[in-house]
């Protein structure tokens, strides 16, 4: 009987959506048919995204016993009625899905500071570009939904997402966050948990994302058999900084990256294929039998570019957990009663 596994991964379209799609191809086995889903907001990225995988395939793989397939899926997490429909699209499509890879990510950056940005050049380079102390952020805008943009799209709307297609999450399946390095108890607000009035918007939204994790990974593991799993990638090169900065400023940040890693940074992946290894070992290789489901694993790079795993050890406030888990769950529950006549079979009119 031929092994089946379908991998969901957002954000797909991405650079590291793609180098995780790819690496996912390289390193199953290959009598394994694999099944890829790609998601985007936009029909263009996803379908390119897509034939450029299904290339890469025919380039790699040409004899591969078992077939690897795509398809995509189109949905906005900033958008509650596009959530719930593609939650019911991927309860129509599929019996399970053994990955759910939670890639993509919103944040407000509206650009770079210059003059911050050549001060801390000077004064505290490995930070300045680790951290990004220069970025122009500003509060999260409202979405239609009247919620905190980088609070719906990073936090909210994945969890609903997963809520919504549980009976498709079999015992074994494995949710695989993407949070990221920066973020930090010091961006955290228990007076503002929507992140409506934060001015880091992105780094707040992905540690609440790491205290929810911390709150439901022991509950969806004991009563679905479910996997939750939290890492950070690393700084690499991604399409985040492409809008913002000139050609000019993003060569410069990139030659500062490798100083970054040259002095020593563990962050400074550079490259997507890099920053894919930790959401691929615990895809692939991490069980809870082995592996600590409460630390936060991450892709990291010795000085001389040589990919490696780390892991940071999590002790949040068990209050503040709480508090996030909490929030979440009750809005999760409004909006449940809000969608509840949204979407409507064909076959009902």
């Amino acid at each position: 009987m031929v092994i089946h596994k379908t991998a969901l991964v957002t954000g797909g379209n991405g650079y590291l959506g793609s180098a995780l799609c790819k690496r996912l191809m390289d390193n199953t086995d290959e009598n394994v048919r694999l099944t890829i889903i790609i998601t985007s907001r936009h029909f263009r990225g996803a379908t390119e995204a897509v034939r450029n995988l299904q290339a890469y395939v025919f380039e790699k793989h040409p004899n591969r016993p078992q077939p690897i397939e795509f398809d995509y899926l189109l949905f906005d997490q900033c958008d509650m009625i596009s959530v719930l429909n593609a939650a019911r699209e991927i309860k129509k499509r599929y019996t399970s899905i053994e990955y759910m890879f939670f890639n993509s990510s919103h944040s407000q950056m509206t650009g770079i500071d210059k003059w911050q940005a050549a001060k801390d050049f000077v004064t505290e380079p490995i930070r300045a570009f680790t951290v990004g102390t220069f970025k122009i952020q500003g509060k999260a805008t409202k979405t239609a939904d009247g919620m905190g943009s980088s609070f719906q799209a990073n936090v909210f709307a994945p969890w609903f997402l997963v809520q919504e297609i549980l009976p498709v999450l079999k015992p074994g399946a494995k949710l695989i966050w993407i949070s990221t390095s920066i973020s930090s108890p010091e961006f955290f607000d228990k007076e503002d948990l929507g992140v409506e009035e934060s001015h880091y918007s992105y780094e707040a939204s992905k540690y609440e994302l790491e205290l929810l994790h911390r709150a439901t990974y022991k509950d969806l593991l004991a009563k679905h058999g479910i996997q939750s799993w939290i890492l950070q990638p690393g700084v690499f090169k991604s399409t985040t900084f492409v809008p913002t900065l000139d050609i000019f400023s993003y060569l410069f940040m990139l030659f500062m990256f490798y100083v970054c890693r040259l002095c020593g940074s563990p962050y400074h992946c550079i490259h997507p294929e890099i920053a894919a290894n930790a959401p691929l070992f615990l895809a692939l290789e991490a069980t809870p039998d082995k592996d600590d489901m409460s630390v936060k694993y991450g892709s990291s790079v010795t000085r001389w570019g040589k990919e490696k795993l780390i892991t940071t050890e999590f002790n949040p406030d068990e209050a503040d957990v709480k508090a996030v888990h909490s929030y979440v769950e009750n809005l999760r529950q409004q909006w449940k009663l809000r969608l509840a006549d949204q979407i409507v079979e064909r076959e009902d009119y």
